[in-house]
């Protein structure tokens, strides 16, 4: 099925008709102002009404997805060669030339229009929106204008609040770099950047949810997850953990630390740089790490004695697993549900799972209590389990956008 082009024309009017290599004097401007506001606001509104209708034909979400999203790289094409008229007649003004004021306002408001348009399609069309089109030039220096100073007061403000200086001047310095420093911004990064701002600016009002700083938390929920962030925060456990002063409390402190990011729930969507692991994901992976470690340092600490070594040490064909005996309850139960375990001896299941596994809080898992975990659960199971499948998910999607990229 062919797909129609609404903005034939518009374009042909700002790319022809309205380029000012066209104009030599203001009268033929002044004569055709009217006419040229008119048909701006009258072409937006057949537009809208025939993008409406146009996507109402069209069956395929691929197809409908490619509709949208030719028309929104097509005005935002329009923007910017609207953007380049204008800079040209800025530049005649002030080298002294004479420039049609008329033809500046005629720019514009098509260009008015032509943004009008754009809103149009990301709130309508939000599910075939690209967040990854880059935004026009005009746009792009709106925004920056509108956020620079909001972000300069913020920053004033983090670093009166007591917080470690470091982590505020190392949020505005990304910022910075991403906002400033880039080439080009998309519809991702704006929408970002909003967001984040917006919970900055609240941070004040915001219960805290961990004993971390609440602006950690607002980084780690918006999935601030840059290497600087990253590293800020892993030197921040590590400075707690190695506080213990046994292998015990170690292991104690890295469980807690286990719990108190899962109680984090990262916003779904949110990521400040798509391809690179979640700021979660990156943080368990090094308690995990850790974990593992430490265990094996305690087994390597205890005495020969078999008592010892019955009690301590971890059995080499024993999986060690990074949840509790009711996450793993209700793992199971769910798999059962889904069709994905064909074991229909829940009994003998249990204790096979039992034998062969090691939950986060103990060494060996009573079978009766795994038995018990299928069928009773908790919502506070429910939400540890529902983060850390998130982070299974999360990974397999990095690992599957490392093979398409290799």
């Amino acid at each position: 099925m062919a797909l129609y082009f609404e903005l034939e024309l518009l374009e042909d009017l700002i790319s022809i008709t309205l380029n000012p290599k066209n104009f030599t004097n203001e009268n033929s401007v002044k004569n055709q102002y009217n006419k040229w506001s008119r048909l701006a606001i009258t072409e937006r509104e057949r537009i809208k009404k025939k993008l409406r209708n146009g996507l109402l034909c069209i069956q395929k979400e691929k197809q409908r997805k490619i509709y949208i999203q030719q028309h929104q790289s097509s005005i935002i094409h329009l923007q910017n060669k609207l953007s380049e008229y204008l800079h040209a007649l800025n530049s005649n003004r002030s080298t002294g030339k004479r420039t049609s004021t008329q033809l500046i306002l005629v720019y514009r408001h098509f260009n008015q229009c032509l943004e009008d348009l754009l809103s149009f399609l990301e709130k309508n069309f939000t599910d075939y929106f690209n967040l990854e089109e880059r935004i026009s030039a005009d746009y792009a220096q709106a925004f920056q204008e509108e956020y620079s100073s909001r972000l300069k007061s913020l920053h004033k403000q983090l670093l009166q609040t007591g917080l470690d200086k470091a982590l505020p001047q190392m949020l505005f310095s990304t910022i910075n770099d991403l906002f400033y420093g880039k080439k080009s911004i998309t519809y991702r990064d704006i929408d970002y950047i909003k967001e984040l701002t917006e919970e900055l600016e609240n941070v004040s009002s915001r219960k805290p949810i961990t004993h971390y700083p609440t602006l950690a938390e607002i980084l780690i929920e918006l999935n601030f997850n840059c290497p600087d962030f990253k590293n800020y925060f892993l030197h921040f456990i590590k400075e707690e953990i190695n506080k213990a002063d046994s292998i015990n409390e170690k292991l104690e402190k890295i469980y807690y630390h286990v719990k108190e990011i899962s109680l984090i729930r990262a916003r779904k969507g949110r990521r400040l740089f798509p391809d690179a692991l979640s700021v979660q994901t990156h943080i368990a992976g090094y308690l995990q790490r850790e974990w593992h470690y430490v265990k094996k340092k305690q087994s390597l600490s205890v005495s020969d004695s078999s008592n010892n070594k019955e009690n301590d040490e971890e059995p080499l064909e024993a999986i060690h697993l990074q949840m509790s005996v009711e996450e793993l309850g209700l793992l199971t139960n769910i798999q059962k549900q889904a069709g994905l375990l064909k074991n229909t001896n829940m009994r003998s299941l249990a204790k096979l799972l039992a034998a062969n596994h090691r939950s986060l809080r103990k060494d060996k898992l009573s079978w009766q209590n795994l038995y018990n975990c299928f069928s009773k659960v908790e919502m506070t199971t429910i939400n540890s389990l529902d983060d850390k499948l998130i982070t299974m998910v999360n990974t397999l999607r990095k690992i599957k956008s490392d093979l398409k990229n290799n």
